[in-house]
């Protein structure tokens, strides 16, 4: 007879395809309504519940690299991270020609990959729209004199996906004569998860700055 009673109490609950049964206290059954199309089962008050999933990504801090020598600097161990944020801090190399910086994902110099659609801008108020196709995510070009300070952030979206990254930067320079920053975006389009990145100069080794990148899964 108890198990009986039990089914029926089970067929009363659940009225609606997708209904979830439960137990809203210690031996309380409740009836949980299917939700809507793409929500997420979760919990609040100690009950499952559904719920829009989250678009607020988390960001931690994966590396802190002081770009003060040598011509290139490689942070690994980036797999995992859906999205990826690059920054620089008075990076500034020892060139006195007209170097360019470049991120490259893997360590990738194949130009078919990249494709940067932006504004360049160059001190103290010119800016020219310019599409890039080079070895590269470019970060600047650094003009002719010393003691450039670089600052600005590279975004790459979906780096853990075997599909096409998505880039948007800003990136500036200062006391450059003939420098330019950019402001824009692009997109990356070689399969591979990006498990590293490589800032590289070419042109005179680096002489001061830091780069910080963040990941969020």
């Amino acid at each position: 007879m108890t198990r009986a009673r039990d089914i029926a109490n089970l067929d009363g609950l659940l009225t609606t395809t997708g209904d979830t049964y439960y137990a809203s206290a210690a031996a309380t059954p409740a009836r949980l309504g299917i939700g809507t199309t793409g929500q997420l089962l979760t919990v609040a008050g100690g009950v499952p519940t559904w719920a829009a999933p989250s678009t607020t990504k988390s960001y931690s801090l994966l590396s802190t690299t002081s770009t003060t020598t040598g011509t290139s600097y490689t942070v690994s161990s980036l797999s995992g991270y859906d999205n990826l944020l690059v920054m620089f801090k008075n990076v500034t190399t020892s060139d006195t020609g007209n170097n360019q910086l470049y991120l490259r994902p893997n360590n990738n110099t194949t130009a078919a990959n990249y494709n940067q659609y932006a504004w360049s801008m160059s001190p103290p108020s010119t800016m020219t729209n310019v599409f890039i196709s080079e070895a590269g995510i470019k970060v600047v070009n650094q003009g002719t004199s010393t003691g450039k300070n670089i600052c600005g952030y590279i975004y790459l979206f979906g780096a853990n996906t075997s599909g096409t990254k998505m880039v948007t930067q800003a990136t500036s320079i200062a006391n450059g004569t003939g420098g330019l920053g950019l402001i824009g975006g692009g997109d990356y389009t070689d399969a591979n998860v990006i498990s590293s990145v490589t800032l590289v100069t070419l042109g005179g080794a680096f002489s001061g700055g830091t780069m910080y990148i963040y990941g969020a899964v």
